[in-house]
């Protein structure tokens, strides 16, 4: 693959890169949750710094979650529709795969942890790059205890901080072995590029029905999950 576009809207940071005859741009900001907005913005204006057009791509890549519902959403609706057009292929990777990518360095476990909201946060325990456990949605004691079980573990990804902040207030204590990493949250671009180039290497492009990987329901689905479950049983009792 010569030309890569990639983008990441799964958390509150936007990311937006494109590789193109050896050199590597990226756009980097915090939006929250106005990606929708600044995707598209974004794309053009790192096409436009490379001198680069739509037609020179050769493969659009993008994170699939978890992360937020709305974010992946939009980037993956995004990354379909510029494929289409082009009829070009996408290749997604998980968000957690990425986030690891930049620590396969250290000599131990790897848990990169995104806020999941509901005092919970998505990971998944990683060793010299390889994943070795399902994507995981736990509170923050409960991802101790597993971490405890493959010590030394680095605790990384776009919400370390706020995962050890959570460690301290609630006085959630935790052995030896267990490092965090709070600066430079934001996955390099390049991280999501060679991933995608792998993937696509390996498994070759996403299929049509591909979509975001959900690890739980959204809030929505919850609630309509939750009042069909009443009406059931509020029927049941009536008859």
């Amino acid at each position: 693959m010569k030309t890569i576009l990639a983008f990441d809207t799964s958390g509150r940071t936007l990311t937006a890169a494109l590789e193109h005859r050896g050199m590597l741009l990226c756009h980097t900001a915090e939006y929250g949750l106005r990606h929708s907005e600044h995707l598209i913005p974004a794309v053009r204006r790192i096409l436009e710094q490379a001198e680069c057009s739509l037609s020179d791509i050769d493969l659009i890549a993008v994170s699939c979650g978890p992360g937020s519902f709305t974010g992946l959403r939009i980037s993956m609706a995004t990354a379909k529709g510029l494929a289409f057009g082009l009829d070009i292929p996408v290749v997604s990777v998980p968000t957690l795969d990425v986030y690891q990518q930049q620590f396969s360095w250290f000599d131990g476990t790897v848990m990169p942890v995104i806020d999941a909201r509901k005092n919970r946060y998505y990971t998944a325990a990683y060793r010299g790059g390889k994943r070795e456990s399902d994507f995981l949605d736990l509170k923050a004691q409960d991802i101790i205890e597993t971490a405890s079980l493959s010590l030394p573990v680095l605790f990384a990804g776009p919400d370390a901080q706020a995962f050890s902040d959570e460690l301290t207030r609630d006085g959630i204590s935790y052995p030896q072995g267990i490092y965090f990493q709070v600066h430079d949250t934001s996955p390099p671009a390049r991280c999501l590029i060679e991933a995608a180039g792998r993937c696509y290497a390996l498994h070759g492009p996403d299929h049509i029905t591909a979509g975001p990987l959900y690890i739980r329901k959204s809030e929505a689905e919850s609630l309509r999950s939750d009042k069909e479950t009443k009406l059931r049983e509020e029927h049941s009792h009536e008859t």
